[in-house]
């Protein structure tokens, strides 16, 4: 068997040491939630003798992948303290920590059976420190826990350098060259991204002094309350047990079966009414379901809520991001409809409800896209400026990263991991009612919903909830 320190880390470096100096990060780049992105990545594992040939494979692969995507091992540090902008770092000895553990009390076989919970994945074990911003955070940092019978791969990648979707870029680019070097052989020139695919200057629109509240998100005038001001410090510093005070994460599935059923209740009613997606009609459930848990009309007597929606702009820009562009590309849509309407049964409103989700996220036009960036270059204070007035308990946020869950299927990491068997995400989330919604491999999808205690508790007695949703806790 092979032998392997229990723990132990390394700064992993490319071949040719880039060059040490600064670069700009772009505007949507620096309005982004300074958080840090957790994905687990698990593999199975039964080869416990080539333990030291696989951490070699993905030591070498990763500095492939730092000369080919070069950001990965900068640090964030401060540009500006009075915008409170940032850039990257390069250091003289720039790269990426890599840390290795064994955790042979963790078995994949029991994790597999109980369809991965992530109760299982506590974060002391598998997520590796830092996670949170600093005055110089690390842009990726890596861990491979072995356990019995498997590994998981855990990838913190920080959300002011790369959005989900920038992160999968980072995973498919990283597992291409660990199953390179599993097989002795270099990644050729024509399979590398593009300068294309990392150019960054579609994304400057010229300064423009239009204020931020002048976009829907932004427009409703809130103050921000001292819970939400405390859950976004906390979400900023990796404080998981002060963000437990507020919420906790909750984790569901919606099988093919029950997807049908939301798809039956969000069909148009008449030709002049649009088909929406599936991911609108899941937003609109789960808005609605909240909405009601957390009883905005029928117990607190506030009248309307908002839903945000996390838009990937990258087909949207003028002229268009490539796919695989590494950096952040979100917008936010914002749909906003009164708690009666929202507290109704989902079969009598949920194409209404669902139609103003798309209807927002529509609004996100080139032009539109332009206007933010050109608005931000000239901001005052560009610290988290994405996040929007959100009332206490009152909004949901939902992102749906469909590219992320659809790459790290797809990626191929060489003969001795093979393809992952599952991914699990964990990370702060900024604020109470913030929803990930994922294509599951089995079909049907997953829901990742951090939403506070007696919500939760609400949510798990809702018949009509459960009859849709079924829970992975």
């Amino acid at each position: 068997m092979d032998s392997l320190a229990m723990e132990s880390k390394e700064l992993v470096r490319p071949r040719i040491p880039l060059v040490a100096g600064v670069s700009p990060l772009p505007p949507l780049d620096q309005y982004m939630v300074r958080i840090v992105l957790s994905a687990m990545l698990v593999f199975e594992f039964k080869e416990p003798s080539r333990k030291q040939e696989t951490v070699r494979n993905l030591k070498q692969g990763l500095a492939g992948a730092i000369e080919e995507m070069p950001l990965i091992a900068a640090d964030i540090v401060t540009a500006s303290e009075e915008r409170q902008s940032i850039q990257l770092q390069y250091g003289d000895k720039a790269g990426v920590w890599f840390h290795v553990k064994e955790l042979p009390e963790v078995d994949f076989d029991h994790l597999q059976t109980h369809n991965y919970p992530l109760s299982a994945f506590p974060l002391h074990d598998f997520v590796p420190e830092p996670r949170g911003h600093s005055a110089a955070a690390p842009v990726v940092t890596i861990q491979a826990a072995f356990i019995k019978g498997g590994l998981v791969l855990t990838v913190n990648g920080h959300h002011s350098a790369m959005d989900a979707q920038g992160l999968g870029t980072f995973v498919t680019v990283w597992s291409k060259h660990v199953d390179a070097a599993s097989e002795g052989r270099p990644v050729l020139a024509k399979h590398r991204l593009s300068a294309e695919c990392l150019d960054t200057w579609s994304i400057y629109g010229p300064p423009m002094y239009r204020r931020l509240d002048d976009f829907p998100p932004y427009s409703v005038q809130r103050d921000v309350s001292p819970s939400q001001a405390s859950i976004l410090q906390a979400s900023m510093d990796g404080d998981f047990g002060q963000l437990a005070k507020f919420f906790r994460l909750t984790n569901w599935s919606i099988s093919e079966e029950q997807l049908q059923t939301i798809r039956q209740d969000a069909a148009p009613s008449s030709k002049r009414q649009s088909c929406v997606t599936d991911i609108a009609a899941i937003s609109a459930f789960i808005w609605m379901r909240v909405t009601k848990a957390r009883g905005l009309s029928s117990r607190r007597n506030i009248a309307v809520s908002r839903l945000f929606t996390a838009v990937n702009c990258r087909r949207l820009m003028d002229p268009p991001l490539t796919a695989e562009y590494p950096g952040n590309c979100i917008l936010l849509g914002a749909a906003t409809m009164s708690s009666d309407e929202l507290e109704a049964c989902p079969s009598m409103r949920l194409h209404a409800v669902a139609q103003s989700i798309s209807d927002s996220v529509d609004a996100c036009t080139p032009e539109e896209i332009w206007s933010l960036t050109g608005s931000l270059q000239v901001h005052s204070k560009l610290l988290n400026a994405i996040v929007p007035p959100i009332g206490e308990e009152e909004d949901v946020i939902v992102t749906s990263p469909a590219r992320l869950a659809n790459v790290i299927e797809e990626a191929k990491w060489g003969k001795s991991l093979g393809k992952v068997k599952a991914l699990k995400l964990n990370f702060p989330a900024w604020t109470d009612g913030f929803t990930v919604i994922l294509p599951s491999p089995s079909g049907g999808y997953h829901v990742l919903l951090w939403i506070s205690h007696p919500t939760a508790n609400q949510l798990r007695k809702d018949t009509t909830w459960l009859a849709a949703i079924t829970s992975l806790d």
